[in-house]
C-alpha cells in the first residue's frame, strides 16, 4: 500500500512539474512575441518618421534624464536587449 501511495505522489509530483514547464514554455513564447512585435513597432516607427528615434530611446533608456516619472519606460524591458540595442544606442 506504501508503495501505491508513493508511486501516486510521484505521479502527481511529476504531472505538476509538467504543467509547470508547459506554462514557463507557454509565458516564454509569449514574451519573445512581444519582443518580436515592440522591436517591429519600433522600427517601422523610426523608418516611417526618423524623429521617432530619440522619442522611442527615451522610451528604452533606463537612465534617460529627461524621462518624468514611471510612465515613459514602455521599452525599457527591452534594454539588455542586443536588437534594441542596435536599433536605439546612441
Amino acid at each position: 500500500m506504501a508503495d501505491k501511495i508513493h508511486l501516486l505522489e510521484s505521479a502527481s509530483r511529476a504531472a505538476e512539474q509538467n504543467a509547470e514547464d508547459i506554462l514557463r514554455t507557454a509565458q516564454l513564447q509569449g514574451l519573445d512575441e512581444t519582443r518580436k512585435r515592440a522591436l517591429e513597432a519600433t522600427r517601422k516607427a523610426i523608418e516611417l518618421e526618423p524623429q521617432m528615434k530619440s522619442f522611442r530611446r527615451m522610451l528604452w533608456n533606463k537612465e534617460d534624464p529627461t524621462k518624468v516619472g514611471s510612465e515613459e519606460d514602455d521599452l525599457e524591458v527591452f534594454y539588455d536587449d542586443p536588437d534594441f540595442k542596435k536599433l536605439l544606442a546612441p
